[in-house]
């Protein structure tokens, strides 16, 4: 979620990488469709009701000493409504600067899916 060019990241109070910023995510539900889980998951973790706008890309990792294998999905998204807070699994909710981004990022995949929001941002950008 981007807003006045910052993202919004969430501190991780869980292993794997707690204490590690985050971008705002976790686990679909069984037949949960993936817009509905991330926007579920972000009223958990940050209490913002968001709308999906865009999908920024699909990122390929590991979680847990176990390594299952994960599919992220990530979304652009706008906020609705509510007032970021730290709930759920996050320890701290911030919004940083897309050029000053925290040293430390939970997973791989966090800094190719933020990188690839940028593209997409410079991308708009430069049409207008």
């Amino acid at each position: 979620m981007v807003d006045r060019g910052c993202v919004l990241l969430v501190k991780r109070a869980v292993d794997p990488f707690k204490g590690y910023w985050d971008i705002p995510g976790g686990f679909l539900e069984a037949g949960e469709h993936p817009a509905a889980g991330a926007a579920r998951e972000l009223l958990e973790e940050t209490g913002l009701s968001i709308e999906p706008i865009e999908v920024v890309g699909l990122f390929v990792d590991e979680y847990g000493a176990d390594k299952i294998p994960t599919l992220s999905i990530v979304y652009h998204a706008r906020v609705k409504s509510g007032t970021a807070r730290a709930a759920s699994d996050a320890s701290e909710v911030r919004w940083f600067a897309l050029d000053q981004l925290p040293d430390k990022l939970a997973f791989p995949w966090s800094r190719q899916a933020i990188d690839a929001l940028i593209r997409i941002l410079q991308d708009r950008s430069t049409r207008h």
